[in-house]
Parts: C-alpha cells; sequence; structure tokens
C-alpha cells in the first residue's frame, strides 16, 4: 500500500489541533501559605470544578462561589490511621472521566498537591500494612514514597490531557543550599516530586506579593521566569516572549495574553 503523505500529515495535524492540547492550559502554582494560590484558581475560564484537600482552603474565595459557576468539592478531612480522602476522590474523579464530565468544563483544580501527597501517602501506608507489611512506628517507608509519587505523576499526566484547563496547586519551601550558600526553593512533598511535578506542565508560576501596592489585583503576581531561588517557567512565553517575567496573579489575563480561549464556558 503506497503512503500518502500528504493525507497523513493532515491526519495528524487535525488530531493534535483537535486535542486539549492545542486549546487549554496546564498549570502548577507555586506559593507559600496564605500567598493567594486558591483566589487564583477563581480567576481562570468558568465553570471551574476545584478538588480542595486543604482544611478551609476554599474559605478565601466564598465571595465567587457564592456567583456562580464555582463548584468545590471537599476532601478536606481525612484519618491517618484509616484513610480515605484519596480513595474517594480518585473513585469520584474516574466516574467524571468516565461519564464526560470534564467536556463540559472550563477549568478543573486540584487545591492543593501538598495535601494530596499526604492523603496519598496515608493510603498507601494503610494498603502496605493491610498486606501485612509492618511499618516502622506507623511511619510511611520509602517505599510508599517512591509508589506516591509514581502514581501521583501518572494521574496527574492523565489529567492534563483532559479538554478543559487544569491547575495544580502547590507549597513552597526554602532551603539554605550547603554548597553554595544561596537559599533555593522546592515543592513541599518528597524530593522526588519536587524534580518531576513541574516538567509535566506547561507553566509553573510562582506567587509573589508586593506589600508596596495598595490594591489587591496589583500586590499579587506571577513570576513567570527563574530568579534564582524560585524555579518557574513557561512553554507558552518561549512565543515571541509574550510573558513578561512579572504577570498580574489572573488565569484569565494570561490566557488571552498568549492567545488561548479565555471566555467562560456555557453550560447546556
Amino acid at each position: 500500500m503506497t503512503l500518502d503523505i500528504k493525507k497523513r500529515l493532515a491526519e495528524i495535524d487535525a488530531t493534535y489541533k483537535n486535542s486539549g492540547a492545542f486549546t487549554t492550559m496546564s498549570g502548577l502554582i507555586i506559593g507559600g501559605k496564605k500567598s493567594g494560590k486558591t483566589v487564583v484558581l477563581s480567576t481562570a475560564p468558568r465553570p471551574i470544578a476545584i478538588d480542595s484537600f486543604d482544611p478551609g482552603g476554599t474559605k478565601s474565595i466564598l465571595p465567587q462561589i457564592e456567583k456562580g459557576g464555582i463548584y468545590p468539592t471537599l476532601y478536606e478531612e481525612d484519618d491517618p490511621m484509616k484513610p480515605f480522602a484519596f480513595s474517594h476522590w480518585f473513585l469520584e474523579f474516574n466516574t467524571r472521566y468516565k461519564e464526560g464530565f470534564f467536556d463540559h468544563i472550563a477549568t478543573y483544580c486540584l487545591d492543593s498537591f501538598t495535601s494530596l501527597f499526604q492523603a496519598a501517602l496515608f493510603y498507601e501506608k494503610k494498603m502496605a500494612e493491610d498486606a501485612g507489611i509492618k511499618r516502622y512506628r506507623g511511619l510511611p517507608a520509602l517505599d510508599d514514597y517512591r509508589l506516591v509519587n509514581l502514581n501521583l505523576i501518572s494521574i496527574i499526566q492523565r489529567i492534563i490531557t483532559l479538554p478543559c484547563n487544569f491547575f495544580l496547586t502547590a507549597h513552597i519551601t526554602k532551603d539554605k543550599d550547603e554548597i553554595t550558600g544561596k537559599f533555593v526553593s522546592s515543592i513541599v512533598g518528597s524530593p522526588k516530586t519536587a524534580e518531576t511535578l513541574p516538567a509535566v506542565f506547561d507553566e509553573v508560576y510562582v506567587m509573589t506579593v508586593d506589600p508596596k501596592q495598595t490594591k489587591s489585583e496589583d500586590q499579587y503576581r506571577f513570576l513567570t521566569e527563574n530568579d534564582g531561588m524560585f524555579e518557574c517557567g513557561s512553554r507558552l512565553a518561549t512565543v515571541e516572549g509574550k510573558l513578561n517575567k512579572y504577570e498580574p496573579a489572573n488565569i484569565r489575563h494570561i490566557l488571552k495574553k498568549v492567545g488561548l480561549p479565555y471566555e467562560d464556558r456555557e453550560v447546556t
């Protein structure tokens, strides 16, 4: 059979352009405690589905939720001895996936990876203990961390293929490099997670706060480029320098600036 290269390339082109990768954004939003990470999620195109693992995390966006278009599901309560939050979330996620839920929303958010990782770690440890594998003083073992890292990265890669925008928040920690003496940042989770998680996303932004600004919309900004302490970056900004080093902490603004759909999606 003779290969029709023009037809084959056209099929590849159409498949790519019809995929979520061509019209959606995946973003990892990192910041310290109360740096505005959850509030930023409310600036994304609606409807927005937020799965919240941070205790009390959605309290900061109650006014936005009341206006409509933001739909939080809480997985903030868990029991380290009998963990259930992670399994409940994963079951619900798979149900939504099968029923086509994500075809009808504009943005899906997980808030935050730090609490999600902890819930998954408790669950993995309990699974090991139920299988008769003892854990010293009830603490997670290295194997638990390895499995959680692999499983969560795999799940997040699957989420990124969804036909909607996806944003994940994570807490940040700053440590001093013993060799250079410089302060560096990393994601709160496991060392392996800090290495592998950012590479999965299109965009990695760090929340910054400028207390000198009087208006809240001017105080919170995204750092989009590495500055020596914070590791972040943008695939979308590499095209014609579409993003500045600092941008307003507003997802809709970013989408518009890089030429991606930023309008709310109508629910029919």
